[in-house]
């Protein structure tokens, strides 16, 4: 039980976990444009991507640790030598792997990667400063959000030609859809760190209007995102999109079920493991209603 629970613990500490829901999310994008799922080399690229902009935040939270965390320092100090191994595995992948894509994904690839370094890294003047995107209060969700859907919609669209034989409205859609998702179960996590953002002068969402109609805003997020779906399955009918409205619909319900319970002080592993896990429990239920 011990192992297992180490295990899961890294899983999620090393960001592999969050690396396969983004996997998940571009197959499940394959399935919802009709298409077989494509198995080739943007899929290892998607999950090293991912890794690459979550470990680069995490190793240098850890290294900026201010002196009265040297003890907690010093106890991760092990997991971010493993770490950076991860994350230079990951980018020199990357690196390799970005040649076999064909240039539209490329382009789109060097975007999202633009971005991530900005969210990351101290790049960016705003108001006299140097700040990451991150830093800059309301926007954080906005660009995570951005580089989700370019991640999970946009470039397994480019990679399957989909664009060229779907209708724009659908293509439209789906990448709506996807953003109101990732918005609502990104909301969450910054009503956990509020108290940490005040601490920053941070204006975040939450901070603006509180964690209650946070919440809210998260529910009004999901039922607008089953109503885009509700009339892509009317207006796009085709033998499949019945049974993947109704995975769609399940999966809703299931993760406003765990934003409620998001509200009640719960761990960080909650956040990162069960908030981010629906992404792949929404693509599980999509897939197995599809086949």
């Amino acid at each position: 039980m011990l192992f297992i629970r180490k295990t899961i613990n890294f899983l999620i500490e090393s960001n592999i976990w969050i690396a396969c829901c983004a996997i998940a999310l571009s197959c499940q994008t394959y399935i919802l444009f009709n298409i077989p799922i494509q198995i080739d080399s943007l899929l290892p690229l998607i999950f090293c991507a991912t890794l690459i902009a979550y470990l680069i935040p995490r190793i240098l939270a850890v290294r900026n640790m201010p002196p009265k965390l040297a003890v907690l320092k010093q106890r991760l100090s092990k997991q971010q030598k493993i770490f950076s191994i991860l994350l230079i595995l990951s980018i020199v992948s990357c690196a390799i792997l970005f040649f076999f894509q064909k240039t539209n994904v490329q382009i789109a690839l060097i975007f999202s990667g633009i971005i991530t370094l900005l969210y990351s890294l101290p790049l960016v003047k705003w108001k006299g400063k140097t700040l990451k995107l991150r830093e800059i209060g309301r926007l954080k969700i906005f660009w995570i959000t951005l580089i989700w859907c370019v991640s999970t919609v946009i470039l397994p669209m480019l990679n399957s030609n989909a664009h060229q034989y779907v209708a724009f409205p659908f293509l439209l859609g789906i990448c709506l859809e996807r953003c109101l998702f990732i918005f609502a179960i990104t909301l969450p996590f910054d009503i956990r760190d509020m108290d940490f953002d005040r601490s920053r002068a941070l204006d975040t969402i939450p901070l603006r209007i509180g964690a209650s109609s946070t919440i809210f805003l998260a529910y009004a997020c999901l039922i607008l995102a089953c109503i885009i779906d509700f009339l892509q399955y009317i207006s796009y009918s085709n033998p499949s999109r019945s049974n993947i409205f109704l995975a769609l619909l399940i999966s809703y319900l299931l993760i406003a079920y765990c934003i409620h319970q998001a509200q009640q002080g719960r761990k960080r592993q909650f956040y990162t493991g069960i908030l981010d896990g629906t992404m792949l429990l929404q693509a599980l239920l999509v897939f197995l209603f599809w086949v």
